[in-house]
C-alpha cells in the first residue's frame, strides 16, 4: 500500500486483490494498520500487482470454451475480447445491438485466423434476443465457459429531471439484461465465470447518475447473490477508464468533475491486467479504481463511515470564530473576517493551499464549487458558527 505521506492511498487497476485480501460488499473496509489507513478491501491495491510480462493467463480461460461478451463492439467489449484472446481464448461471441462490419473485420485481423469471432446482433435487455442467443450458444461444439457483461449506456440527469425513459434506457442492460443473462446461464453447467461490468457509481454515487448507480447496484447484488448460491458471479465496480469507453466522449467539464470527486483515470491495459488476475481468484464484488480518498471524503455532502479508514483528511478543522469578538469589531472588519472564514472552508473543500487562493469576489461556480460542494460548504460554515457559541 502507499506510504503515510501519500494522500492517494489507494492505487488503482494495475493492482488486483488476492484471495486473502478480497471480501464482499458487506465488509467494505478494514481497520487501519500501524503505518496508516488502508484501502477498503473491495478496492484493488498495489500489494497484488499482476506482472504484465507474465505469459501465463488466468486459469479460467481455456481454448476449448466459448466466451460471451455483451456490448462486444463497444471499446470495452473490444478490449476485453483482445485480452481474452491474448490469454488463450479461441472462441468469442460478441453481442451488440448493431454489428459494425469494418470494426468486426479489423478485430478479426488483429486476432488472427486462430481466434473465432462470432458476431451476434441483439439487445441484451430483450428477452426474445437473449433466448435466441442462449439457443445458439447451447448448440455450439465449445460449451460456454465465461460471460463478460460489458453492455451499458448513460442517460445522465439530475434526480429531479430523471424520467422513466432515462431510467429504462440504463436499466435495459444493467437490470433487465443482467437478469436475462443470469437465467440463461443456468443452462450452461460448464460456465466458470460471469463478470458484470459495474461502476464505482453504485458504491460512491456520482452526480447526475442516480439511474446509472441504481442499475449497477442491481448488477452488484445479483452477482453477489449468484456467488452466495455457489454459481459463478463477480461484479467489478470500475473506476474511470482513460481514453476509452464512456470516458472517451466526455466533455472537459465532465472529466474535471470526475477528478474533482476523487477518481483518477487509469490506463486500459492496467484495468485488464487486474480483471484477468481476478478471473483466477474470484470474489463476489471488487472495485478497480484510482481513488484519492481524501478528495472523495471532502466532496461528499455528509460524512460516511466507508471513508473513515482511508481518508486522511476526514474530519475537517474548521476555522475558529469568536462571535462575541467579531460583533465588537467595525462592520468592515467583520465582513473581512467572515470572508476569510468562508474562503478558508472553500479552499479546504477544493484542496487549495489556503483562503488566499480564493478571490474574495469570486462566484462559487467560477472556482469549481458545484451545488453539492456548496451544500457541504454551508454545512461546514454553520458548524463553525455553532461550535463557537452561535
Amino acid at each position: 500500500m502507499a506510504g503515510p505521506a501519500d494522500s492517494r492511498h489507494v492505487a488503482g487497476p494495475a493492482d488486483a486483490v488476492g484471495p486473502a485480501d478480497a471480501i464482499g460488499p458487506a465488509d467494505l473496509a478494514r481497520p487501519a494498520d500501524p503505518v496508516g489507513p488502508t484501502a477498503p478491501e473491495c478496492v484493488a491495491g498495489p500489494a497484488d500487482v499482476a506482472d504484465p510480462a507474465d505469459p501465463v493467463g488466468p486459469a479460467a480461460v481455456r481454448p476449448d470454451r466459448t466466451y460471451l461478451i455483451t456490448g462486444g463492439f463497444g471499446s470495452l467489449g473490444l478490449l476485453s475480447a483482445e485480452r481474452l484472446a491474448a490469454h488463450g481464448a479461441r472462441h468469442l461471441v460478441l453481442m451488440s445491438r448493431r454489428v459494425p462490419g469494418p470494426v468486426l473485420a479489423a478485430l478479426r485481423e488483429r486476432l488472427g485466423p486462430h481466434v473465432e469471432v462470432v458476431p451476434y446482433a441483439g439487445d441484451v435487455g430483450r428477452e426474445e434476443d437473449v433466448r435466441r442467443l442462449d439457443g445458439a450458444l447451447r448448440a455450439r461444439p465449445q460449451p460456454l465457459g465465461g460471460i463478460l457483461h460489458a453492455a451499458g449506456v448513460l442517460a445522465d440527469a439530475p434526480v429531479a429531471a430523471q424520467t422513466w425513459e432515462s431510467l429504462d434506457a440504463v436499466f435495459r442492460a444493467k437490470v433487465y439484461g443482467s437478469w436475462l443473462l443470469h437465467r440463461a446461464s443456468l443452462h450452461h453447467p460448464e460456465l466458470e465465470f460471469f463478470v458484470g461490468y459495474s461502476s464505482m457509481a453504485s458504491v460512491l454515487g456520482s452526480r447526475g447518475q442516480a439511474n446509472y448507480g441504481a442499475g449497477n447496484a442491481f448488477l452488484d447484488t445479483l452477482l453477489c447473490h449468484r456467488y452466495a448460491a455457489g454459481l459463478p458471479g463477480m461484479s467489478v465496480n470500475w473506476g474511470a477508464w482513460g481514453g476509452i469507453g464512456m470516458a472517451a466522449s466526455m466533455a472537459e467539464r465532465h472529466i474535471a468533475d470526475v477528478e474533482h470527486q476523487g477518481l483518477g483515470f487509469f490506463e486500459p491495459a492496467a484495468g485488464m491486467r487486474a480483471l484477468l488476475r481476478l478471473l483466477s481468484e474470484p470474489v463476489p464484488q471488487v472495485g478497480i479504481a484510482e481513488v484519492d480518498w481524501d478528495r472523495v471524503a471532502a466532496t461528499r455532502p455528509l460524512p460516511d463511515a466507508l471513508y473513515a479508514p482511508v481518508a486522511r483528511g476526514a474530519g475537517r478543522s474548521a476555522a475558529a470564530v469568536d462571535l462575541a469578538a467579531l460583533l465588537r469589531r467595525p462592520r468592515a472588519d467583520r465582513r473581512e473576517a467572515v470572508s476569510l472564514v468562508v474562503r478558508g472552508v472553500i479552499a479546504e473543500l477544493l484542496h487549495f493551499d489556503g483562503p488566499e487562493d480564493v478571490p474574495p469576489d469570486a462566484r462559487f461556480f467560477e472556482v469549481g464549487l458545484d451545488s453539492l460542494a456548496a451544500v457541504d460548504s454551508g454545512n461546514a460554515e454553520q458548524g463553525t458558527a455553532a461550535g463557537n457559541g452561535r
